[in-house]
């Protein structure tokens, strides 16, 4: 199973942050490719993602399970994706001078082809959803 650690720092306070990754809706409203969230009870949500690929646009949904932990400081989404491929987020905080520390373990766990391509892009999109959070910390 291919692991990436990413790790992404912000100039402000953890409990401003933190909600943006464990309330979904809020997670959606600053990822650059999810654009709908459905709750289904409990832990469990629909996420509808829409990627542009060249000429072409690909819509798709899948579920994900949201474990969240105030006292721990983390958040961990595990998703089933197509054709058994496996993926999890765990993202962890840590705070230091009004500054947020955000390290972000990618467990990917699909065809090795796949796999390599589905880090690259995932590391780009949430590269773009840091840089989309620390805009709407802003305003």
């Amino acid at each position: 199973m291919p692991v990436k650690i990413l790790v992404h720092d912000l100039n402000a306070p953890v409990e401003k942050i933190f909600p943006f990754f464990s309330d979904m809706d809020k997670f959606v409203g600053v990822h650059p490719v999810i654009y709908k969230c459905t709750c289904l009870g409990g832990n469990e949500y629909r996420l509808f993602e829409r990627l542009s690929l060249a000429f072409f646009k690909i819509s798709f949904s899948y579920l994900v399970t949201l474990e969240k932990s105030v006292i721990n400081q983390q958040v961990v989404m595990y998703s089933k994706i197509r054709r058994g491929a496996t993926l999890r987020l765990t993202f962890d905080f840590t705070e230091a001078k009004n500054t947020t520390r955000i390290t972000e373990t990618v467990d990917f766990d699909g065809p090795p082809g796949i796999s390599t391509l589905f880090i690259k892009f995932l590391t780009r999109m949430h590269n773009n959803l840091i840089e989309n959070l620390g805009a709407a910390l802003v305003n």
